[in-house]
């Protein structure tokens, strides 16, 4: 209840601190205003296509369990997970997501969880090293001192997850970890994903090219708006909006993932003001192609 209602709160107070700036900041507007109509259908097809490509990685990612879905089936999952965490509070789309698979499909639920941990550490791991990438290859950005403490920061962070992982399984193999704890969940959903096979190859490779879609789409926003603008600092965008999902709160993490990319701005050249018209770019679109998608998407028989 504490939750929904704080949730409830900080989306409430974003969108007065937004009409806020929207008023006392004029450049904003100019901005906005270079908005191109042919850019806004581009990236409602590519948002189109993202939702394909996840619905796509979801066959395969369950195929792992033997649940065989079928396109439809699995689009118009990801469609109500989308509708519900982007307009609604408590991630009320994921918690649909979760009740078809276990109580429709009968997915056990400790294998659901173990999964989706997976899947997320998946993705997390592979924007690190996107992210990584990114920073050196437009190194010229930064000083010399702070392109190394970036650097050290990443690197503690690959040691970390390594020494987790072992640590992890040298506790599992001694029967000292608590099979309810957040640990065991990300452990054995990548001791799943990780045993090559067909299935988790293509679900890695879908997965990529989710992260990279992405990539690509911010760029093509911030094109508009940032004479600088390239893959590289759309990369460390991105990556610094994964960060921000870590702690959900709002519908869609509203306010939440704009005070975080604001926050991180130092890390690329994107201004406050550039980044709001990004962020509001790229949600209207996504509300606009899911008002689209409703007209479609069949959700009886849920």
């Amino acid at each position: 209840m504490i939750k929904k209602y704080f949730g409830i709160i900080v989306t409430t107070v974003f969108l007065f601190l937004f009409v806020y700036y929207l008023i006392e900041e004029p450049k904003f507007l100019e901005i906005l205003s270079t908005t191109k109509p042919s850019i806004i259908f581009a990236i409602l097809s590519l948002s189109f296509i993202r939702i394909c490509l996840i619905s796509v990685q979801n066959i395969f990612l369950f195929r792992i369990l033997n649940i065989n879905l079928t396109f439809k089936e699995a689009f118009k999952i990801v469609y109500i997970n989308r509708a519900g965490n982007q307009l609604l509070p408590l991630k009320l789309g994921s918690g649909y997501k979760a009740h078809y698979f276990i109580k429709k499909l009968n997915v056990p639920t400790i294998q659901y969880l173990y999964l989706n941990a997976g899947q997320f550490a998946v993705s997390l791991i592979v924007t690190f090293i996107i992210f990584f990438i990114s920073v050196n290859l437009s190194s010229n950005f930064y000083s010399e001192n702070f392109l190394n403490l970036i650097n050290i920061l990443l690197s503690f962070l690959v040691f970390l997850g390594i020494f987790t992982y072992v640590l992890i399984f040298y506790l599992n193999t001694k029967n000292k970890l608590d099979e309810k704890s957040i640990y065991y969940k990300i452990y054995s959903g990548l001791k799943i994903l990780i045993t090559a096979n067909r299935n988790q190859f293509l679900f890695l490779i879908t997965t990529i090219s989710i992260i990279l879609l992405n990539i690509y789409m911010l760029f093509y926003i911030s094109d508009m708006y940032v004479l600088n603008s390239s893959i590289y600092e759309a990369s460390k965008l991105y990556s610094a909006g994964v960060l921000s999902t870590l702690v959900q709160i709002t519908p869609g993490n509203i306010g939440v993932s704009e005070a975080v990319l604001i926050y991180l701005q130092d890390l690329y050249i994107f201004k406050t003001s550039e980044i709001l018209a990004i962020s509001l770019v790229g949600r209207t679109t996504e509300l606009l192609l899911l008002i689209i998608l409703n007209f479609f998407v069949k959700k009886d028989d849920q």
